[in-house]
């Protein structure tokens, strides 16, 4: 649901690493932030925005998280939809980075 860039944008990685960690599973998603940035060939609108990407493991994989986010998968899933408290999702790491993601997080799904 976040991070489908449409193919005429692009993506750089600003080197942000974010660990999403469903506890109760095991699962860990690495995601990082950056700019997306292009014109829309339909419609001529440009956009240049933070967004969020998926990393790939292999290549990210072994440097620290500055932000690790931890809950159980259910919770998580609320959280990331907007649909239950925030409280049972734990958040650590870099308050900068953890503000920017959350700024991305809070805007509307298209």
């Amino acid at each position: 649901m976040y991070g489908n860039l449409p193919g005429w944008a692009g993506w750089e990685h600003d080197g942000s690493r974010v660990l999403v960690h469903a506890a109760d599973t095991g699962h860990r998603v690495l995601v990082g932030l950056g700019r997306v940035a292009g014109r829309n060939p339909r419609t001529g609108d440009e956009i240049d925005q933070t967004e969020l990407q998926v990393l790939d493991r292999s290549v990210h994989g072994h440097a620290e998280a500055d932000v690790t986010i931890t809950a159980g998968a259910a919770a998580l899933d609320l959280w990331l939809w907007h649909r239950g408290p925030a409280h049972p999702v734990e958040m650590e790491g870099d308050e900068a980075l953890l503000d920017r993601l959350l700024g991305v997080l809070g805007q509307p799904i298209d």
